[in-house]
């Protein structure tokens, strides 16, 4: 796959997430192209590529368990599957109890 296939690539998930900013092979395309032309918008254009980097750098820091290692992300996973088996098998029990019936005043 060459540059200009994997650009107009790119410019199509873009424009599939309009939510998504990420995408910065276009912001590079952009860039290079620039340089070849010696326009003076590089700049603005890498400085625009800089502040990404840095909004997706805070993005990954604030990902909840960002701070925990492999080990302790499986653990937490396993425990969490435990509760949810264990409050499976509860409310099957419950399920599967006879309703008492109150008497009618």
């Amino acid at each position: 796959m060459n540059y200009r296939q994997l650009f107009e690539k790119s410019e199509m998930a873009g424009q599939a997430g309009a939510g998504n900013d990420m995408s910065f092979l276009p912001l590079v395309h952009e860039i290079i192209r620039g340089m070849d032309m010696e326009s003076p918008d590089v700049n603005q254009k890498i400085t625009e590529l800089k502040t990404k980097f840095q909004k997706c750098r805070t993005m990954v820091e604030e990902m909840p368990g960002i701070d925990c290692s492999e080990e302790e992300q499986k653990q937490q996973i396993e425990q969490l599957r435990q509760q949810v088996t264990t409050k499976t098998d509860l409310l099957k029990k419950y399920k599967n109890m006879c309703a008492f019936e109150l008497p009618r005043s």
